[in-house]
């Protein structure tokens, strides 16, 4: 029984210890930041999400933190994105 109880504390501990790196790195994500780029800079604010592999026409495509990028079903809330189309002269 001991065999058991001790390796399954272990997984337990690893797992809580891993979900707490995912739920800090995922918080760090939405705070603010400033993204630069070769065609400009922009002060991200606190809640949105900058998508790393966006749609190439955008030069900047981005979610926010409440309304995410799919439909709410429970709470009626549409999904919100916004995108920053750049041309260069």
């Amino acid at each position: 029984m001991l065999a058991i109880l001790i390796p399954g504390l272990i997984l337990v501990a690893l797992m809580v210890y891993a979900s707490t790196r995912i739920k800090r790195v995922a918080a760090e994500a939405f705070e603010a930041e400033t993204i630069e780029t070769d065609e400009f800079a922009v002060e991200k604010p606190d809640g949105f999400l900058n998508i790393l592999n966006r749609d190439p026409a955008l030069a900047l495509d981005a979610y926010s933190r409440e309304f995410g990028v799919e439909p709410q079903r429970t709470s009626g809330r549409r999904g919100s994105r916004c995108g920053i189309t750049a041309s260069v002269k």
